[in-house]
């Protein structure tokens, strides 16, 4: 086959890669959100049936028109997102914490047997304990601030980056272990180059997991005794027996927390990008 032969074919494919794009691009469309729009008219529909024909009572279940009318009305309110950033920053500041402890302490556990057997047992013990309840017990000690609602966003949310950091840890390939200590690679080099990017979609999974806890937590908290926060609207909401204001508020608490969660497997595609390169290459050679 000439040169100029298979230069015009690579000319035709790339064509035809492009005529087609526009009908991969409507069948990604459709296989990503027709499935969950599909899905939300229809517990809308489900949702109205159960407000009009009065299965639960109407003062529980208003009718998903009026709680959207509401929701419209609290996303112009400046006063809603004032409350609404004072529960991001005790979240974001509980998640960095809880994050941080979390990860340490499975690093320590992760690698070293003696801190495993002293230290393991005791942080089952801390999340066999309902830390929920341990809400209360923080604003006795810290008072009704933003301190024991860090706190509560800490005890909640720094487990699943434990965890995950101390199973990515110890899942290694053996033979890359064995060739590094053939090297005579230090323990530090096999733990920067070997165990720790082997970690890391572990850990970023239960960073992504702590992060909407860290939130739970933070609301939880302001639930418990607060002045200020999407939680204590949620309260005030409830007491007032205005059910539409405090779905309202849930849902727009699950909005902002579903677009901090995108952020994190954004930044985690970004940072543990080996990953995806590994992925493409294994499709790559099975086509």
């Amino acid at each position: 086959m000439s040169t100029e032969a298979g230069i015009g074919m690579a000319d035709q494919a790339g064509v035809a890669s492009t005529l087609r794009s526009p009908n991969r691009l409507k069948e990604w469309v459709l296989k990503r959100f027709l499935p969950p729009a599909l899905m939300f008219f229809i517990l809308l529909g489900l949702l109205e049936l159960i407000s009009v024909t009065e299965v639960l009572p109407a003062i529980v279940t208003p009718s998903p028109f009026t709680v959207l009318e509401t929701m419209f009305e609290q996303g112009g309110s400046a006063y809603m997102w004032e409350n609404m950033r004072v529960t991001l920053q005790e979240g974001l500041l509980g998640f960095l914490i809880g994050a941080s402890i979390g990860f340490v302490l499975g690093v320590g556990i992760g690698v070293s047997t003696l801190i495993s057997r002293a230290v393991y047992p005791f942080v089952i013990l801390v999340q066999s304990m309902p830390r929920v309840a341990l809400a209360p017990v923080f604003v006795a000690l810290l008072g009704f601030g933003q301190s024991s609602k860090v706190l509560t966003a800490v005890a909640i949310c720094f487990f699943p980056v434990l965890i995950n950091t101390i199973v990515g840890l110890r899942h290694f390939d053996p033979d890359a272990l064995l060739l590094m200590r053939s090297l005579r690679a230090s323990r530090f080099q096999i733990f920067r180059k070997l165990l720790l990017p082997g970690a890391m979609p572990m850990v970023f999974g239960g960073l992504k997991t702590s992060m909407t806890f860290a939130l739970l937590g933070a609301i939880v908290g302001e639930l418990t005794a607060a002045t200020e926060g999407i939680g204590s609207l949620i309260d005030v909401a409830a007491f007032q027996l205005r059910m539409d204001a405090v779905y309202g508020y849930i849902i727009w608490m699950s909005i902002v927390s579903l677009v901090i969660f995108g952020l994190m497997d954004w930044l985690d595609h970004r940072v543990v990008f080996w990953r995806d390169d590994a992925r493409k290459t294994r499709l790559t050679d099975q086509e």
